[in-house]
C-alpha cells in the first residue's frame, strides 16, 4: 500500500512538474556536456576557448547591434560579457521549437529557461536569481513584465550541444501555430 502510494505521489509530482510553469526542469538533452564547455571558458576566462567553440557560426546580437563573438568579447563595454554567459547559463535551460524554412522542427536549447516563455510564467525564485546574479536589474524586470518578453542576455545551443546564439535581445518563443507548441506551453 505505502509503495502504491509512493507511486501515485511521484506520477503526481512529474505530472504537475510538466504542466506547471517558470523553471520547471525541462526533459534530459544528451548533449548539454557540450554546452557546459562553453560555461566552463566563460568561468575561467578562456577567450580562446569561447572562439573556438563559437566558431563562425555564433550569432552574436548585442542591443540589435550585431557583431561576431570576438568583436563582442573585445570591446571595452561595462556589459562584461563573460558574467552574462555565466549569469545565463547558472539557469536550467529551456527548449525552444523553431520550424525551419523546410517545414522540420528545429529544437534549439536556451539559457535561460526562462527566457522563451511569459514573464507571466517566471517563478520569483527566478526573478530573485536573475536578480542577484546581476542577469537583469529591478527595471528591467519590471520592463520585460510590462513588455510580455524577456529582453536580456541568453545564450542558445542547437539539438546536438552546437552553440548557436549569444543575444541581449527578446529570444523568440515557438510559433503558437505548430503542433509542437503544446509541447512548452506555459500552463
Amino acid at each position: 500500500m505505502r509503495v502504491r502510494a509512493f507511486c501515485l505521489l511521484v506520477m503526481s509530482a512529474l505530472i504537475f512538474g510538466l504542466m506547471s510553469c517558470g523553471s520547471s526542469a525541462p526533459r534530459a538533452w544528451s548533449h548539454e556536456q557540450e554546452a557546459m564547455r562553453v560555461l566552463a571558458a566563460a568561468q575561467s576566462a578562456d577567450i580562446g576557448k569561447l572562439r573556438s567553440l563559437a566558431g563562425d557560426h555564433v550569432i552574436v546580437d548585442v542591443s540589435r547591434q550585431s557583431m561576431t563573438l570576438d568583436e563582442f568579447l573585445s570591446t571595452k563595454s561595462s556589459q562584461r560579457p563573460l558574467d552574462k554567459i555565466i549569469a545565463a547559463m547558472s539557469f536550467e535551460p529551456g527548449l525552444r521549437l523553431s520550424p525551419l524554412g523546410n517545414g522540420a522542427v528545429q529544437r534549439l536549447w536556451v539559457y535561460p529557461g526562462f527566457a522563451i516563455t511569459s514573464p507571466t510564467c517566471w517563478s520569483d525564485e527566478d526573478k530573485q536569481s536573475a536578480l542577484d546574479q546581476s542577469l537583469m536589474s529591478v527595471a528591467q524586470l519590471d520592463q520585460f513584465e510590462s513588455d510580455d518578453a524577456y529582453r536580456g542576455f541568453s545564450v542558445g545551443f542547437t539539438e546536438d550541444g552546437e552553440w548557436a546564439f549569444f543575444l541581449d535581445t527578446r529570444v523568440s518563443r515557438t510559433p503558437p501555430n505548430t503542433e509542437v507548441a503544446e509541447e512548452l506551453r506555459c500552463k
